[in-house]
């Protein structure tokens, strides 16, 4: 029996710094030269260190400071941030812990009058305290999860009171069958009944334990459609605007179709000496192809089908566009970046226009792409109405999400800019939204063709 209750500490033992691990890894940026094999030996070393702890009686306040020592060398082993960071969420999680031990063995005491702080290992009443304790724990490890501020495992905020509401009532009723169990156990001294009695705890817990994990697990599953979703609306974006290009040159094509018939009409009307009729003619044919069509000559395929489409579509919502665009010849993007990135910015330009009282009169957007010293500036501005919201992390959040979220479009910008060891920068100043962004070319150039 003495062997089993040692067993079972040891177990409860190893529960403790895996909650820590699996807290820290939602708090801390992870260090890439340790392995998950790394980290579960330190937890095992832990779980010993506790375990003789424990067995040596040693008192609370010095298992706490140990405990908390073991901890904070584990935070600064297998994690990047500062040490200041470190610090910090390694003594929330000890506070979260001694907080746990306080309810489990406080509620019995101050609400049922039942003293059980003195439970030691191998005594019945251990095995649902501990489990008890675990539990605590686990609801606050879970609630600091689905409370964070950019809502990563996306809970609406009922789903979240709903969460707590399931804690505080699992772990009463919890605390409560302990309690009544231990007093019919002092009354009537039926051990047979007692041991019954915290079998039926046990399982209770257990049982609650696993329904934290589920609405974890279902927390998690929920996260991860949303993300799907995203993934598949930013897929359809990037179809349209890859249709768009598609749909632009096929414009070219048959521009240039046109262009042909149209020379050839021009040819017999000089040819008969016509020239009035040929003057008149060629101003509107280029009259008409300034109202339809916008064809720069950048050098850059994709650059010239975005262009093509968004400055037309701008000019159709009353958004004029002013555009400066230098290629260099080592233009650092692919087609499919470059359609993503532009795209997405002029979308948000054109959006922001829209949203404007005076029905978008002297809106204007400024377009510029150049070479700055080895690096590819592309840079946009445009006014907007000044209603703006950042997340935590600095990111700007979307109207069309209600400001809970990061717009899919920015989202895709960052993605890009990252992918190619960029910098962007974001500001707001005097209602003009600027997007400034900075991507390495890929070797100096100093060719570059106006367009």
């Amino acid at each position: 029996m003495l062997f089993l209750a040692y067993l079972w500490e040891f177990l409860v033992n190893v529960a403790e710094p895996s909650l820590l691990w699996f807290f820290l890894n939602d708090k801390l940026s992870n260090n890439q030269r340790w392995t998950f094999i790394h980290k579960l030996v330190f937890v095992v070393i832990i779980t010993i260190a506790t375990s003789i702890l424990n067995v040596c009686r040693v008192s609370t306040s010095a298992s706490f400071l140990l405990i908390f020592l073991f901890s904070l060398i584990f935070s600064i082993l297998f994690y990047n941030d500062s040490i200041t960071k470190k610090i910090i969420w390694t003594s929330v999680f000890l506070v979260i812990c001694f907080f746990a031990d306080s309810i489990v063995t406080l509620i019995p005491m101050f609400i049922f009058n039942i003293d059980i702080s003195s439970a030691q290992i191998g005594a019945s009443i251990r095995f649902p305290l501990t489990l008890l304790y675990i539990s605590t724990v686990m609801s606050f490890v879970f609630a600091f999860h689905f409370f964070k501020s950019n809502n990563v495992l996306l809970l609406s905020w009922l789903q979240r009171i709903l969460y707590v509401l399931i804690c505080m009532i699992g772990l009463f009723f919890g605390e409560y069958i302990t309690s009544m169990t231990v007093e019919a156990s002092n009354r009537f001294n039926d051990s047979h009944f007692t041991k019954g009695m915290f079998y039926i705890i046990i399982i209770y817990i257990i049982l609650f334990v696993l329904l934290l994990i589920y609405i974890y697990k279902l927390a998690c599953l929920n996260a991860m459609n949303i993300d799907l979703k995203n993934q598949q609306q930013l897929h359809e974006m990037e179809s349209k605007e890859f249709t768009n290009l598609i749909a632009a040159t096929e414009s070219l094509r048959q521009m240039k179709h046109e262009l042909t018939l149209h020379l050839t009409t021009v040819y017999f009307m000089l040819c008969k000496e016509e020239y009035p009729e040929a003057i008149n003619y060629v101003k509107k044919y280029m009259q008409l192809t300034d109202e339809i069509h916008h064809f720069p000559s950048t050098g850059n395929t994709a650059i010239d089908c975005i262009i093509s489409t968004k400055i037309p579509a701008a000019r159709n919502k009353g958004i004029q566009v002013r555009s400066s665009i230098f290629i260099p010849s080592d233009f650092p993007l692919d087609d499919l970046d470059t359609c993503s990135l532009l795209g997405n910015l002029f979308n948000n330009a054109i959006e922001n226009c829209s949203k404007l009282t005076f029905d978008n009169q002297g809106a204007v957007i400024d377009f510029s792409i150049k070479p700055v010293q080895r690096m590819l500036l592309i840079r946009i501005e445009n006014p907007f109405d000044g209603i703006v919201r950042i997340d935590n992390q600095g990111k700007y959040l979307s109207r069309k999400r209600n400001y809970e979220k990061n717009g899919l479009g920015l989202n895709r910008i960052y993605e890009i800019v990252e992918q190619y060891d960029g910098l962007i920068d974001i500001s707001t100043t005097n209602n003009i939204f600027t997007v400034s962004i900075m991507i390495p070319l890929k070797e100096a150039s100093n060719e570059a063709s106006d367009s």
